[in-house]
């Protein structure tokens, strides 16, 4: 029972922390607001734990909320972590995607509050000493989840450790351990259930859980107020850049284009409609004024037509393999935001319009098939 209490204060404590987030200025890109929602989904995990051992949770039926907060946990914290580093996160389908089973979840469960006041008693009643199908099936699809999800994340995050410096390579070492105490808790709390340990145990786990959330929250304000005691010194904050002397000798500017075609080639940064010189100058540790020069030098273009070229060349793919898609809607999946910027920039750079190569392609299609 005084684990329960103690569940409860922590859970309050988080849940008033996630509202201070949200309204917190400073941080690295939308790190605050992230973790503020970080918070509330592990204050749905604990709270129907707290509740059990109470009897509370009769007066407020909670139960099967921690399944969809769970599952929407992972792609929370990847996020969080992703912005922490100095990643800003676009929200388009790929990254909606990894919201999928949360929302599964949330329908599966939900079906306790359609029914009726008897049942629902009668249901609590029965998980409140028994496990019971439903949770050994999400215990058994959860836990393999969220390990898995934390392990990529920390691949992820040593991977990048390579490319940053100043606070965000802190915030990524500081991560690396954290999420390796994570990926070990959980490996625990599963091999818990697994083995069937008393109920006491059991009940220690959101405990245990809440309070690794609060150590989340203090690194993150005495991460954050580093920030600002930097930023009042004027050091950066972002990525410390490979090429930032004045001069770029011609072995640095050989790295510099070989990273930028790599990245292009790999990570598609071409696809964002928002990219602009100096954001790629960001990803590439380098200024815009080095990148500009490299991309003339090495490609006798300026930045907007070096970038059309990629999205071009990613359109004309797209328009061969998707030919039910509109030509529109191809511009806009290749990062241009207007169907006239689209037509303009395909024309300079194939010499024709969308509509003239998909049909010159169709037709040429048909006489294949003829002959």
């Amino acid at each position: 029972m005084v684990l329960a209490y103690i569940d409860l204060a922590i859970v309050f404590h988080c849940l008033v922390f996630s509202i201070f987030f949200f309204f917190r200025k400073g941080g690295v890109g939308r790190s605050n607001i992230l973790l503020g929602i970080l918070l509330i989904t592990v204050s749905f995990i604990s709270i129907p734990f707290a509740l059990k051992p109470t009897g509370w949770l009769f007066r407020f039926p909670l139960v099967d909320m921690e399944w969809p907060a769970g599952f929407l946990f992972g792609p929370v914290y990847f996020w969080l972590v992703r912005e922490m580093t100095g990643e800003k996160i676009r929200f388009n389908k790929k990254e909606l995607l990894l919201t999928v089973p949360a929302i599964l979840a949330l329908l599966y469960f939900s079906k306790f509050y359609f029914l009726s006041h008897e049942k629902q008693l009668a249901y609590m009643e029965l998980i409140r000493f028994t496990y019971i199908l439903d949770y050994q099936i999400g215990d058994a699809i959860f836990y393999p989840y969220i390990q898995i999800f934390l392990i990529y994340i920390i691949i992820a995050l040593k991977r990048k450790k390579k490319k940053l410096s100043g606070v965000l390579l802190n915030n990524c070492q500081w991560l690396i351990k954290y999420t390796t105490l994570l990926v070990g808790f959980g490996f625990l709390s599963g091999l818990a259930f697994v083995l069937g340990l008393p109920q006491v145990y059991i009940n220690a786990i959101p405990l245990i859980s809440a309070s690794i959330y609060l150590v989340l929250i203090y690194h993150f304000l005495q991460q954050s107020g580093l920030q600002f005691e930097l930023a009042a010194n004027g050091e950066a904050l972002q990525l410390k850049p490979k090429y930032s002397g004045s001069n770029l000798n011609e072995e640095e500017a050989e790295k510099l284009n070989a990273d930028l075609q790599q990245m292009m080639q790999d990570d598609k940064l071409f696809l964002n409609p928002d990219l602009t010189l100096q954001l790629l100058a960001d990803e590439l540790q380098s200024t815009p004024h080095h990148l500009s020069r490299v991309i003339n030098q090495f490609h006798g273009k300026n930045f907007s037509d070096f970038i059309n070229t990629y999205r071009i060349h990613e359109a004309k793919k797209l328009i061969l393999i998707k030919e039910a898609l509109k030509l529109e809607a191809i511009g806009y999946e290749c990062g241009f935001n207007t169907k006239t910027t689209f037509n303009a920039a395909f024309k300079k750079v194939t010499g024709s319009t969308p509509s003239a190569f998909r049909k010159k392609h169709l037709e040429k299609d048909v006489q294949i098939y003829k002959s």
